[in-house]
């Protein structure tokens, strides 16, 4: 026995010199408490933090002079036997398992239909005999300690040969939500985790245990019915597959020495006590705030103190344009670029324009006979009024507003080409004369600042085209000027309803003007900015700027300072150009039909 037992020994030890010249696989602990390896090898214990496995598969001559170890063993030699030196390793040296641990190699093609022992070489030179359950291209067995270990199948024999253990499926839920607690399997914590599940062999013992989490308290193991109310409950794997949750619930807490500030907080279990500050959740309406008036609401903690606050002001809630609380008419809309309502948009939605025209024959047939044809009679329709030459029985020009299906038109007839100063006219409107038709839109205004409850608001589009003086001799300022009267007399009224001219505010900087031209100053020319042109305008004579690379809708824009004489004697303004970067400027003579205006007004928000 003493000569067999050196044998031995000398095997192993030419075992662990040759075995770090074989392939090897080195894995790291998971949080669960697992180690894996690449080539198939998994053990399932308690290991300490930093622990790697190194699992070696014994082959070649290293194999056939492991094989010597059990060469008294009873077992079929003509078989397939696999060969694994199995080892931990912490800080560079090799560290054993404490307690007993499951070790699964995966063995693809393994003979199912054969019997298999595990022989445990151990280091003193003992061989212990494992019965392993083999499943599914799997080895799996315990131990409690790691050396070399042989699956060979069992020598055949006439009598009836032993079955491999089942694999089970064991799932432990933590109930009613993760952050209730933890579980500790055999002695493995598993943090975060929302249930436990893996596999065990049918007849091993598991040792669970229920921790609960700061607030919480373990209830019960079980679902359908109760198994303990111990944290640690001990259970047998049997045959079928095991299902049951680890069940807690929260501190059943007493409220004490309430103060305005804080409460104590005391658990009936009596595992916890703290003072904290109250946390006021749970409201009640005292009264509804509306468009008009603050309201009130209580407060509560879950101690039972109370505090009462304010409710602010509401916005105004309208309904088909009328607020359902005082009333008031809906003014303007508060809108992204796109034109949908955001109460953060950077655009206002206020008041009327015409933007594209009307291109269905049929429609425009069924608002011309509403309107009545202007080639017949004009007894519907009304002059342009473009300054001194072009208005009143000179007109060139009319239009005729029309509702058909709940929208609202404008029809514009060109009797003649639109007269560009007292004597000459123009074709500029590039229109030929005739009579076309622009559907009514809502305007849209961009915000360029706002302050003290008042929005400075310039157009964001060009609308319109209009001289800026009727003549281009005498002193000319914007005050005297022919385009202000115009836009504070007649063309507010056209864009605007009486509610919405209420929240018109003055611009202290333009003789307190409701609807003016803007400066160059408030527009910021510096900074580059283009207005599109739409084809309403464009009929009426705007100046249609193409430009490669930037389309076709631009058009240059009036400023209501920058009046200046030329060397001819005569009066020009300061304009934006149409040409790119926009954020140039130029002169046109101050009886130039064709120059767009882009009017800006101050509302009240």
């Amino acid at each position: 026995m003493k000569i067999r037992t050196r044998w031995i020994f000398t095997i192993i030890l030419c075992l662990l010199i040759a075995i770090p010249l074989a392939a090897c696989d080195v894995s790291t602990a998971t949080p669960s408490g697992t180690l894996e390896s690449q080539n198939g090898v998994t053990i399932e214990g308690t290991f300490e933090d930093g622990a790697a496995l190194e699992a070696v598969e014994v082959v070649g001559e290293d194999k056939i002079l492991a094989l010597q170890s059990i060469a008294e063993e009873k077992y079929d030699t003509d078989g397939e036997v696999y060969v694994y030196d199995i080892s931990v390793v912490k800080d560079g040296a090799k560290v054993q398992p404490s307690g007993k641990v499951k070790v699964t190699v995966s063995v693809p093609d393994i003979d199912t239909s054969k019997t298999y022992t595990v022989y445990h070489v151990k280091d003193d030179g003992a061989v212990e005999k494992i019965k392993p359950a083999v499943q599914n291209g799997t080895v799996s067995f315990e131990t409690e300690s790691f050396s070399c270990f042989i699956i060979a199948p069992d020598e055949e024999s006439g009598g009836e040969t032993e079955q491999p253990k089942k694999q089970v499926n064991v799932s432990i839920n933590i109930l009613p939500l993760a952050e209730c607690g933890m579980l500790k399997v055999n002695g493995t914590l598993y943090e975060n985790a929302a249930s436990y599940k893996t596999t065990h062999t049918e007849g091993e013992r598991i040792t669970v245990e229920a921790i609960a989490t700061s607030g919480h308290h373990f209830g019960f193991w079980g679902e359908d019915e109760v198994l303990s109310r111990e944290p640690v409950y001990e259970f047998t794997v049997g045959a079928e597959n095991i299902s049951f949750a680890a069940n807690f619930t929260g501190h059943d807490v007493q409220y004490s020495e309430i103060t305005d500030d804080a409460h104590t907080e005391k658990c009936k279990f009596g595992d916890y006590t703290a003072t904290v500050a109250h946390t006021f959740a749970d409201e009640k309406i005292i009264t509804e705030a509306t468009c008009q008036h603050a309201g009130e609401k209580e407060l509560s903690c879950v101690c039972g103190k109370t505090k009462t606050e304010e409710i602010p002001i509401t916005d105004h809630d309208y309904q088909d344009g009328v607020c359902s609380m005082c009333g008031k008419t809906q003014t303007y809309v508060r809108v992204n670029a796109n034109g949908v309502a955001n109460p953060n948009g950077a655009y206002i939605k206020m008041g009327k324009t015409y933007c594209e025209q009307v291109k269905d024959g049929n429609l425009e047939n069924a608002l011309m006979e509403k309107a009545g044809s202007p080639y017949l009679t004009l007894e519907n329709w009304t002059p342009f009024d473009f300054g001194n030459g072009d208005s009143g029985e000179n007109a060139t020009t009319y239009y005729c507003d029309v509702e058909y299906n709940g929208l609202n038109y404008r029809g514009v007839y060109i009797k003649d080409y639109r007269k560009d100063n007292d004597s000459a006219q123009t074709t500029n409107s590039r229109y030929w004369t005739g009579t076309y038709w622009f559907e009514q839109r809502t305007a849209m205004w961009e915000i360029v600042k706002i302050e003290d409850g008042k929005a400075y608001l310039v157009s964001k589009e060009i609308w319109i085209s209009q001289r800026f003086a009727e003549s281009d001799e005498g002193e000319l300022t914007y005050e005297n000027s022919w385009i202000r009267a115009w836009l504070k007399n007649t063309w507010i009224n056209e864009l605007f309803t009486p509610a919405q001219q209420a929240i018109l505010q003055g611009n202290e900087n333009c003789f307190g003007d409701k609807i003016f031209l803007p400066s160059s100053s408030e527009i910021s020319i510096n900074a580059p900015k283009p207005f599109g042109l739409y084809k309403y305008p464009f009929c009426l004579g705007a100046y249609k700027e193409v430009l490669q690379g930037y389309g076709d809708n631009y058009c240059p824009y009036w400023l209501r300072d920058g009046v200046e004489k030329g060397t001819d004697g005569k009066n020009y303004v300061t304009c934006v150009t149409s040409k790119p970067p926009f954020d140039q400027t130029t002169k046109y003579l101050a009886t130039k039909t064709f120059v767009g205006v882009v009017p800006a007004i101050i509302i009240e928000l």
